[in-house]
């Protein structure tokens, strides 16, 4: 019989502990704010294109450091992704376009979906659930996630079992990494040429 949702998220909790889940929100925080950092000495038109590709390779660097810091989590570096896991969970991590949107259909991503205990009609007949970290870029502030949700596909990799919205889960933490986004609302003070002002003190003598 097919797990729910309760057993799902029970089963990832489990799994991947509070601090756990805290580490991977500020992972895509800093990844996201060093990306922006490293690309932003290159040209606009560069910059912009090279940034996704970084901030990807970025996260996928900064997870395998995980498995140094926390017991019982297992990093790996594979083709085009890092594989965690941690009990009965596999997890990778992935940009989307928006909130509850699976990553585009991967090779290795059906593959670890297929062989899931996730599935909306059949039988919980895998030995771990399949979890994918799904984030997008903030419109507003580039150097920061818009969200972090922790998505479990179904088995043919054709839409959601459950999902679990990190940043509802952990309101505080997020308040205290997210970039504010500051308008200037002071006038700028008008600076007058110095060859101007000898001009000007000229003419009132």
């Amino acid at each position: 019989m097919a797990l729910s949702p309760t057993e799902i998220e029970a089963i990832y909790y489990k799994s991947l502990s509070e601090p756990m889940n805290e580490a991977l929100i500020r992972l895509l925080f800093g990844a996201y704010n060093t990306a922006h950092g490293d690309c932003d000495k290159f040209a606009e038109q560069e910059a912009r294109d090279l940034l996704p590709i970084y901030r990807w390779i970025q996260i996928r660097s900064d997870l395998l450091g995980l498995s140094a810091r926390f017991d019982g989590i297992l990093a790996t570096s594979e083709q085009y992704h890092t594989r965690l896991t941690a009990g009965g969970i596999i997890l990778t991590a992935h940009s989307v376009e928006a909130p509850g949107e699976l990553p585009r259909e991967a090779e290795y991503r059906r593959k670890y979906a297929c062989t899931s205990q996730t599935d909306m009609w059949g039988d919980a007949d895998g030995e771990y659930i399949y979890a994918i970290l799904a984030h997008a870029q903030d419109p507003a502030e580039h150097r920061q996630p818009l969200f972090a949700d922790i998505l479990f596909p179904d088995k043919r990799y054709d839409g959601l079992v459950h999902s679990i919205k990190l940043f509802e889960k952990f309101p505080a933490l997020v308040s205290e990494l997210r970039i504010s986004k500051v308008e200037e609302t002071q006038e700028q003070p008008v600076i007058t040429p110095k060859k101007q002002i000898k001009t000007q003190n000229e003419e009132t003598h």
